[in-house]
């Protein structure tokens, strides 16, 4: 059984440690395919959603930037990923090959078309993984032993705090594990070993 740091809250914690972003999608429909045509619904995508993180908050990291690209007349496109400044033929190039992977067949005599540009601007998480790390720790036991009827009979149980335990730390069973948002029993014959991820492992 492995169970994750602050797991009586994990959904939280992922909220938290998921990356925000925020898409955008600029038309190029009925323009020339060209290096400037790109650049700028690139760069304006990129505004777009640079500013709405900014509203909310957040610091503005990465983006990327993917070409909606078809035949023209085609009714689907496919994404294409790109850099401003790559050359269209390369775009072109990579359509071609992207869209024989998918159908089987490519026209690179057909004229080819960017329907819509869309960028996703990225920002920083509120909480990294190392943050949920356990910190190293002295006191293990935690000191306290409390009565606990375990298989019907009444038996002596170390009672740990998770905070007290670092990651290499092991434990033998039977223990009381309490954190502020769960609890973890360790039967007799359970043994725990704390993870580089920080998570308790637990086996018998």
């Amino acid at each position: 059984v492995v169970i994750p740091p602050h797991s009586g809250v994990f959904s939280a914690v992922g909220l938290l440690l998921a990356q925000p972003s925020v898409d955008a999608a600029v038309s190029t429909l009925g323009e020339a395919l060209s290096a400037t045509t790109l650049i700028r619904a690139a760069e304006t995508g990129r505004q777009t959603a640079a500013d709405a993180l900014e509203a909310a908050g957040v610091t503005v990291g990465t983006s990327t930037h993917v070409a909606d690209v078809r035949y023209v007349g085609q009714a689907h496109e496919i994404g294409v990923g790109f850099t401003p400044g790559d050359a269209p033929h390369e775009i072109v190039a990579r359509f071609h090959q992207a869209h024989e992977a998918r159908n089987g067949y490519r026209r690179e005599s057909d004229p080819v078309e960017v329907v819509t540009v869309r960028t996703r601007v990225a920002g920083e998480s509120t909480l990294a993984m190392e943050d949920l790390l356990p910190q190293s720790a002295d006191d293990v036991s935690g000191g306290r032993v409390r009565q606990v009827v375990i298989g019907g009979a009444s038996t002596a149980v170390d009672i740990v705090r998770r905070d007290s335990i670092s990651i290499g730390d092991s434990l033998d069973g039977p223990a009381i594990i309490e954190e502020a948002d769960a609890t973890t029993v360790l039967g007799p014959g359970d043994r725990l070993v704390v993870r580089d991820s920080g998570a308790m492992e637990i086996t018998w």
